[in-house]
C-alpha cells in the first residue's frame, strides 16, 4: 500500500476509484444505513492494508453536493467505537482529514492496515 501521504496526494487529483480509493458522493451522519456501509468499507480497506475514503466525490471524480464540515468535525474515537460494535475489535488506525480537490475541501477518512484481520461478529442492521 502507498504511505498516507501518497494516497492523500493521489485522492487530491484522481478522476477516478482504484484499489486504494473509494469515492462517496454523499454521507449522512445521522443514518444508521449510512454507517453499515462505511464501516463495511473501512473495515475491507483496513484487511486490504488500507487506504482511504474521500467523501463529497462522485464515482466518476466531480464534486457533489455534501457539505464535508460536520465529518471533519467529527470524533474518530466514535468511529472506532461503531466498528468495535459490529467487530469486537478496537481498530483505531484512522483518521479524518480534508482533501482539497480542485478548489473545494473535502472530508476524507485514511485507513491504515489492520495488523490481523477483521471480522464482523453482528450483522450490520438498520
Amino acid at each position: 500500500m502507498p504511505n498516507g501521504k501518497k494516497l492523500v496526494q493521489r485522492a487530491e487529483v484522481a478522476t477516478r476509484e482504484s484499489k486504494f480509493l473509494d469515492f462517496k458522493s454523499d454521507f449522512d451522519l445521522a443514518s444508521a444505513e449510512s454507517w453499515c456501509g462505511i464501516i463495511k468499507d473501512i473495515i475491507a480497506f483496513s484487511n486490504s492494508g488500507g487506504g482511504i475514503i474521500v467523501f463529497g466525490t462522485d464515482d466518476n471524480g466531480k464534486s457533489s453536493t455534501m457539505d464535508s464540515a460536520p465529518l471533519l468535525a467529527y470524533d474518530t474515537a466514535d468511529i472506532t467505537n461503531r466498528i468495535a460494535r459490529y467487530t469486537n475489535y478496537q481498530f483505531a488506525d484512522i483518521e479524518v482529514l480534508e482533501v482539497k480537490r480542485k478548489d473545494k475541501i473535502h472530508a476524507a477518512f485514511l485507513i491504515g492496515a489492520a495488523d490481523v484481520p477483521i471480522v464482523f461478529t453482528k450483522p450490520g442492521t438498520y
